[in-house]
């Protein structure tokens, strides 16, 4: 039994990260050697063969020099706006995500001034 062709978003996103690598004049084998995969992998990813997981998008956009959400963005074609909360939501999501993404690439004296820093605007923001 031949595998279904993936959701068009997923296509989509499929198709971003590869013509984000190519933009930077990756191969795909220098992308794997970045997430720690195997070239095929990465080939698998790219021709929607393989899911790509929120976890392995976020090491993904690391390793390409750009958040989750700039491989996301263009997926978001629901016609109708969203409220105020969900933007707040989705606003909220994305932010954590590049967070995530660019955590890895601190050094642990920057990680530590960073979480001091989030303590301290927390206890301004319960003033």
């Amino acid at each position: 039994m031949p595998t279904p062709a993936p959701p068009p978003e997923e296509a989509l996103v499929a198709a971003l990260v590869a013509a984000r690598r190519r933009a930077l004049g990756l191969s795909q084998g220098a992308l794997a050697e970045r997430i720690g995969v195997t070239w095929w992998m990465v080939q698998k990813y790219e021709n929607g063969d393989a899911r790509i997981s929120v976890g392995r998008l976020l090491q993904i956009a690391a390793a390409l020099d750009c958040s989750a959400a700039e491989l996301l963005a263009p997926v978001d074609h629901r016609p109708e706006r969203p409220s105020a909360e969900e933007a707040l939501l989705r606003a909220h999501a994305l932010g954590a995500a590049e967070l995530v993404a660019a955590w890895g690439r601190l050094t642990p004296l920057s990680q530590r001034s960073l979480l001091r820093l989030l303590h301290t605007l927390k206890g301004s923001a319960e003033a």
